[in-house]
């Protein structure tokens, strides 16, 4: 996930290469979901994906809930299915971003997908949200009172 400007400071200028670190320890894989990073795989509508490695459908776990022949990734979840493409980013587990821990000694990081960082992340989202509804309100409200002035 790309790094907001307020918070870039708060990132070592080693960065690159301690995600590069985390995603290798993490064997290119979602830490969570075990999605592969920049494979296209097949998603349904909560969260199960089909895993090229095992052609069997993974559930938002990673656990295996199914294999299938080849024909039936397309069709199991019907218009519902789609193909992505993933990609591996790194997270904070702890949501501190000055807390990196090591090298070789990393446990508050993790590479995970887009889905599982998002989810990871849901209520600092929610909250950046609702801090933004709330400045454009305010700004509205702003608008209206010079319009009436």
């Amino acid at each position: 996930m790309p790094i907001s400007p307020e918070k870039k400071a708060l990132y070592p200028t080693a960065w690159p290469e301690i995600t590069r670190e985390v995603r290798e320890r993490d064997g290119h894989r979602c830490k969570w979901c075990l999605k592969p990073d920049r494979d296209l795989v097949y998603v349904g509508p909560a969260g199960q994906w089909l895993d090229p490695d095992e052609d069997g459908w993974r559930d938002e776990h990673g656990e295996i809930i199914g294999h299938c022949p080849e024909a039936y990734k397309e069709t199991e979840f019907g218009p519902h299915c789609r193909q992505i493409k993933v990609v591996l980013t790194v997270a904070h587990l702890d949501g501190d971003p000055r807390n990196n821990g090591v090298p070789g000694c990393r446990p508050n990081l993790a590479a995970l997908c887009q889905r599982c960082h998002l989810r990871h992340d849901r209520r600092q989202h929610t909250e950046s949200a609702r801090k933004t509804r709330a400045r454009r309100i305010g700004q509205a409200g702003l608008f209206e009172e010079a319009a009436h002035a």
